[in-house]
This record gives C-alpha cells, structure tokens and sequence, in this order.
C-alpha cells in the first residue's frame, strides 16, 4: 500500500508531548537517561492500547546512533527493534531529493495529488478514525483506485468543502476537518448528543 512516514517533534523533559500516529493521538514523555534520548508514549487505538519505550544513544566516538523500541499493542505479543546507524561521510550522502508526489505513486488521485505520497496513508487513516469506519467504507478493497463506492466521491467532494472553509475563513489553516462534524460516525451529527 505504498509507505509510511511519521514525524515526530518532541521537547526534551516535557511530559506532554502529543503526536499523530495512524489517525491517533500519541503522548509521550521525554527524557535523557544516562546519555540515551528516552521516549515512552501511549496511544488509544481500536485494537487497544499501544505503549512504546523508546531510547536513541550515540556511540562516545559519535559513529554509531542505536534506535532500540519496545512495543505492546493491547493483548499482542511485545515486539522489539534495534536498529543501529553507522555514520557515513558527508561525501557519501546522496543529495536530499524532493518526495514523490501522491499522483505520482497512487492510481487515481484527485483532490490530494500534490501531497507527499508518504503523507497519504495518514491521511487516510485519520479519514477513517473520524468517520469510525474502515477502508472498505469507500474503497474496493485490493483495487483502491476504483471509483466503484458512491462514498468515494462523497469523499472528495467533502474534502474539497472543508478546504474551501478553511481557505475562506482560516487563512488555508487546517481548522475544519472531517472529525469536527463527524466525530467518529459516518453521519455527521446536526445537533449535539
């Protein structure tokens, strides 16, 4: 389905640092541990709780950065990665290049097809996360470009509405979203509850 990217900003020794990862909220604290960078953070997601430990320590010689997480989702086995970087000369970095564009690595791409390819996914997840359904609610699973489900062009046709408010009211500042009418059910609710 292409891939994901996160970013991620923190602010060392703040225990209130709030993320986005897949469509959900993620706090963590942040801290230096005995020359380590250490991150915990906690997300709500449908399939349960997600608790991450993470640390980031540079080598004395300043060669080698090692990236070691654990993870716990709900009732899931607990999963650990280490990944360690080797320094490279700055000769033997390749250029930055530009990201590709979504139209660019997606099949039929209309409203978002100057975002990052690499920002999609989340994009899409968030989407669902505020209409609390999955992706077969407007995609032909294993044909994502097909146009087959009337909620499809629903989609865009809100995605253009909610850029066109935030064009006319916000500056083009990202205010209205699909969660600010949705707010996790496919029918947006006229009243409040």
């Amino acid at each position: 389905m292409g891939d994901e990217i996160h970013k991620f900003h923190y602010t060392i020794g703040s225990d209130d640092n709030t993320n986005e990862m897949m469509g959900s909220s993620l706090k963590s604290k942040v801290q230096w541990k005995g020359g380590a960078a250490s991150v915990e953070s906690v997300a709500t997601r449908d399939e349960g709780e997600l608790r991450v430990s993470e640390t980031w320590t540079l080598s004395p010689d300043g060669q080698t950065l090692t990236y070691h997480a654990n993870r716990v989702m709900g009732d899931r086995p607990p999963r650990e990665d280490t990944i360690v970087y080797d320094k490279q000369p700055e000769a033997d970095w390749e250029p930055p290049q530009a990201p590709k564009l979504a139209k660019d690595v997606y099949k039929n791409i209309q409203i978002l097809k100057g975002m990052p390819a690499g920002d999609l996914m989340s994009a899409m997840q968030s989407f669902a996360h505020s209409l609390g359904v999955q992706c077969d609610f407007c995609h032909v699973m294993g044909a994502f470009e097909k146009d087959d489900k009337p909620q499809k062009q629903t989609a865009r046709k809100m995605l253009m509405m909610a850029h066109q408010i935030n064009a006319d009211n916000f500056n083009g500042h990202m205010r209205v979203t699909c969660w600010t009418c949705h707010r996790g059910s496919s029918e947006p609710a006229s009243a409040p509850k």
